[in-house]
C-alpha cells in the first residue's frame, strides 16, 4: 500500500480506542497552497531523522553525491531510477516518490499557470460550437 499524505489530509480521528463507529470529523487545517513542498524536502526530512547524510546515502544507492544533494535542495526532480534506488533503500515504493514529485509539480504548474489554463475552451464548450455548426450546415 502507498502512503502519500497530502497537504490538508488528515485522516479522521476515532473517539474510542479500536471503534470505527464513531468517528469524529478531521481536524480543520489550512493546507499550505502557496508553497509546493519539493519531494526533496520529504527526504531531507527522512535522512536527518535517520542521522544520514545526502552523501552517504547517494553512496550506499550508488549514484553521484551531487544527485542527491541538488534533490534535498529543491534543485533537482526525482526520477524514476532515483525513486526505484530510494524505494529499495527506504524499503518503500517507487510510486511514494513519483507521487511526491508529481504533485510538486503539480502545484508549481498550478500557480504559474492555473488562471490561463481555467480561460481555456473545454471539450464541453468545444462540441457544442460543433453540434450548432452542423445543424446550420
Amino acid at each position: 500500500m502507498i502512503d502519500v499524505h497530502r497537504q490538508g489530509d488528515y485522516p479522521a480521528k476515532t473517539t474510542r480506542k479500536g471503534s470505527n463507529r464513531h468517528r469524529a470529523a478531521p481536524a480543520r487545517r489550512t493546507p499550505m497552497s502557496t508553497a509546493a513542498r519539493h519531494p526533496g524536502e520529504v527526504l531531507a526530512h527522512k535522512l536527518e531523522g535517520l542521522g544520514v547524510t545526502p552523501t552517504e546515502l547517494a553512496r550506499q544507492i550508488h549514484v553521484p553525491a551531487n544527485r542527491i544533494t541538488q534533490i534535498v535542495n529543491g534543485k533537482r526532480a526525482i526520477t524514476g531510477d532515483s525513486a526505484l534506488r530510494l524505494a529499495h533503500w527506504f524499503g518503500n515504493e517507487p510510486e511514494y516518490w513519483m507521487t511526491l514529485q508529481a504533485r510538486y509539480e503539480l502545484e508549481v504548474a498550478k500557480t504559474e499557470t492555473g488562471s490561463e489554463i481555467k480561460r481555456l475552451p473545454t471539450v464541453s464548450t468545444h462540441t457544442k460550437g460543433t453540434a450548432v455548426k452542423r445543424r446550420a450546415a
